[in-house]
């Protein structure tokens, strides 16, 4: 009985020794340990419009769950809609202003551009469309073990009509 118990705790030694001394990751490591399918190429180049069609890329990293990237991804996007339109906005509203003589002061002048902005933009993220989804779930070593969180990518599309 003697016998085995020595050797019950040697192999407990041996095994908490391999264990132990094993090689860990660094922390920081990352890896991908889960995706939504192959990686598409419009994640590092935005495809250039084509057919009447624009595309925009909506991008959110280290996203603690999978909804809150997503969600996070497609405002990202409609944010970029929303700065191109408020970029047109301003130089079409800078056109009328010079055509057509408005504002009649200096206190009309951001009242017009606002008013127009929202509106122009409202109407122009009602047109926008999801076109494609990924995501990855990544699991990254720290101090206090791994965990995990999500890169998520949107591609949306909007005619350039709208």
């Amino acid at each position: 009985m003697k016998k085995v118990l020595i050797l019950l705790i040697l192999l407990l030694v041996s095994v908490g020794l391999i264990v132990g001394c094993a090689k860990r990751p660094p922390i920081g490591t990352q890896k991908v340990v889960e995706t939504s399918g192959s990686r598409p190429d419009w994640i590092t180049v935005i495809p250039t419009a084509k057919k009447g069609m624009m595309f925009f890329r909506g991008i959110k990293t280290r996203a603690p769950n999978l909804d809150g990237g997503l969600t996070d991804s497609r405002m990202h996007a409609a944010r970029q809609v929303a700065e191109m339109v408020e970029t047109k906005a301003h130089v079409d509203y800078e056109n009328a202003r010079l055509e057509y003589g408005i504002p009649r002061d200096d206190k009309d002048v951001g009242t017009v551009i606002r008013d127009g902005l929202i509106m122009l933009s409202e109407a122009m993220v009602q047109g926008v469309k999801e076109k494609e989804i990924y995501y990855e779930k990544v699991s990254e070593v720290v101090p206090e073990g791994v965990t995990y969180f999500y890169s998520c990518y949107i591609l949306m599309t909007i005619s350039e009509q709208d």
